[in-house]
């Protein structure tokens, strides 16, 4: 890990880890049938052997003072993961599952205590990720790539009154299951559910 802070209470980390181990385990999928009726069911399975886990992760937070007076209130917040995973499951060389290859955060932050307001601009990503291994590589299920964005928002209204409120979702979103690797053309949608965007309210009030 190296780590630099700049002026403004800046800082910019860059990190790396490798990890080799034994006894990882994985969530297996297959089809099986009852009174002629197929259905889909799932196991955990031990790997073969040793499994490899490979990171670097890359951040930065920095306040924007330095463009000028009107800017001194907000920062940005930045993350990004890269990893690399792979280990032998019934006799096929695979990922990791819930191992993403690339995950990133970008937010926007501004915190006004002379007005006593706050917000946050989050954008968050997530690129496809195995979850469960089939019996052949075009029955492997992904789960497809995600992008949310989010804004939270803050404001003390008294000395003890502060009101916020948070809305998740603000792009549609729809998660995929893909059977076989969305990379492959012969990749095949297997269920897919939509979200629309949500939001909470609160008020709080501190006795003393």
């Amino acid at each position: 890990m190296y780590e630099r802070f700049t002026s403004g209470l800046g800082v910019v980390a860059i990190g790396a880890f490798y990890k080799r181990f034994n006894a990882f385990h994985a969530d297996r999928m297959f089809q099986e049938s009852i009174d002629g009726v197929p259905y889909d069911a799932r196991q955990t399975v031990m790997g073969d052997g040793t499994a490899s886990y490979l990171g670097l992760e890359v951040s930065f937070n920095q306040r924007l003072d330095f463009l000028g007076s009107t800017a001194r209130d907000f920062s940005v917040f930045g993350n990004y993961n890269y990893t690399s995973s792979e280990g032998d499951v019934e006799g096929r060389t695979l990922p990791l599952t819930n191992s993403p290859e690339h995950t990133a955060n970008l937010s926007l932050l501004y915190d006004n205590a002379r007005s006593g307001l706050s917000f946050v601009i989050a954008t968050n990503y997530r690129a496809a990720m195995l979850t469960n291994i089939g019996d052949a590589a075009h029955r492997d299920a992904y789960v497809d790539d995600e992008l949310h964005l989010d804004f939270s928002v803050a404001k003390s209204l008294t000395e003890r009154l502060t009101a916020s409120a948070q809305v998740n979702g603000l792009t549609a979103r729809r998660e995929r299951e893909i059977l076989g690797n969305p990379r492959d053309a012969g990749a095949r949608l297997r269920q897919w559910q939509e979200y629309g965007p949500y939001a909470t309210l609160n008020v709080q009030y501190r006795m003393r």
